[in-house]
């Protein structure tokens, strides 16, 4: 991640549908990497919904919808 990217991202939201898996999940992990918040949505698997989150709250971003 650049610290362009970073920069670009404060201040924004992203909604991600699907992130608790798969593309949805990377896409989640890397927007947060990139200083946006973001809120996952996911229709049958809370586990793996939380463990995207906790992984993105590993990398130090503060706080996941």
């Amino acid at each position: 991640m650049s610290e362009q990217n970073k920069s670009e991202q404060n201040n924004k939201v992203a909604l991600v549908t699907g992130g608790s898996r798969g593309i949805g999940a990377a896409i989640a992990k890397r927007l947060a990497a990139d200083g946006a918040s973001v809120a996952i949505t996911f229709a049958k698997d809370a586990s793996a919904a939380s463990a995207v989150v906790e992984a993105i709250e590993r990398e130090g971003v503060e706080e996941v919808q």
